[in-house]
């Protein structure tokens, strides 16, 4: 927790309602640095975690000892970044990573982490790119749930992004284009040929107004195609 000032952690660590708290946040905080495996369960921990800070920070008495410091009390998202090093947003999803594996408990005895790092293992064998990070784990739950394929625990990193909006004269609408190459030379889009091939011939309408780096022999003889 290396965004905490010394007068909080002083603060929190002599507050008796919070120090054992504050006791797990540090364990799950040097834990954070572990091998991927032991990495995605102490997420998850964080999760529980920051369920329990989040209601910390509402209560009264929590205001009450942020004055008595001198200090001004954090907002959920300064929390988050001071407990978890992470956004809101970030410590959200591991908050529903928790979530996830607790009313999984309350149904059955299967244990979901188990299962989406064994799936993560079989897909690394047959030579995917697998991450087990807490986001493809959610995804891999809401798989579950919609009978959707469970291959979504395994991402492969893209390589390649480009977006584009084409305004619809006849239409008085903007459409958006997005095309994505991964490692694996995959392309995805949801858009038309025709549609990618405009965003191209938009790029070499403005390619000229950029300064680029003198190529190489290799790039020279590149070429963009569709």
């Amino acid at each position: 927790m290396r965004n905490l000032l010394n007068i909080e952690r002083q603060m929190l660590e002599s507050n008796s309602n919070f120090s054992d708290v504050f006791a797990e946040l540090n364990l799950a905080s040097t834990a954070s640095n572990a091998y991927n495996i032991d990495k995605l369960s102490n997420k998850i921990k964080q999760g529980k975690l920051a369920i329990v800070c989040k209601k910390w920070l509402k209560k009264p008495a929590t205001t009450r000892l942020f004055e008595a410091n001198d200090l001004e009390k954090w907002s959920i998202e300064e929390m988050s970044l001071k407990f978890f090093s992470v956004r809101q947003s970030q410590m959200n999803r591991m908050i529903k990573a928790f979530k996830h594996t607790e009313q999984q408990a309350n149904i059955d005895d299967a244990n979901l982490v188990t299962n989406f790092l064994n799936k993560c293992t079989e897909e690394e064998e047959s030579g995917k790119n697998v991450s087990r990070s807490v986001d493809n784990f959610n995804k891999y739950v809401k798989g579950l749930n919609t009978d959707e394929t469970e291959e979504v625990s395994a991402t492969i990193p893209t390589i390649f992004t480009m977006a584009f909006k084409i305004k619809e004269v006849d239409q008085n609408a903007t459409r958006n284009i997005a095309f994505r190459v991964n490692e694996q030379n995959e392309v995805f889009t949801k858009n038309s040929r025709e549609e990618v091939v405009k965003c191209l011939q938009f790029i070499r309408s403005h390619i000229e107004q950029v300064e680029l780096a003198e190529p190489n022999q290799e790039d020279e003889n590149l070429e963009i195609s569709l």
